[in-house]
């Protein structure tokens, strides 16, 4: 069983990771896309989580981190997308979201 202290950590990760691809959305819509700041800011993020990947690796199953990065990240992009970039989302979308989460969960349950 996984310590909630690790879930949190790998969750932590996943919305460091997240915050880097706002900026990476933002650096797109800019002229020169990665010559920018946002761009650099989001390498940052990614150089960021990078190191704590490492170390969370050493005390979790990388299945099990893959379960809960997964389903953490759909939900945060999503989030991410309707909310700050006022995307919006088909039934398509919604249920393709759905199925993902969906399969994560499943994923996860028979890891």
């Amino acid at each position: 069983m996984i310590s909630g202290w690790w879930i949190i950590a790998v969750v932590g990760l996943a919305v460091v990771g997240v915050v880097g691809d706002y900026f990476f959305k933002r650096a797109s819509m800019e002229t020169h896309a990665i010559q920018n700041r946002w761009f650099i800011v989001g390498c940052l993020m990614y150089l960021l989580s990078t190191f704590g990947w490492v170390f969370t690796m050493r005390h979790i199953k990388m299945v099990s981190i893959g379960v809960i990065y997964s389903l953490s990240t759909i939900i945060l992009l999503t989030a991410i997308a309707i909310l700050v970039f006022g995307e919006t989302l088909n039934w398509f979308e919604i249920f393709g979201v759905g199925f993902a989460v969906a399969a994560v969960l499943l994923l996860g349950r028979f890891a």
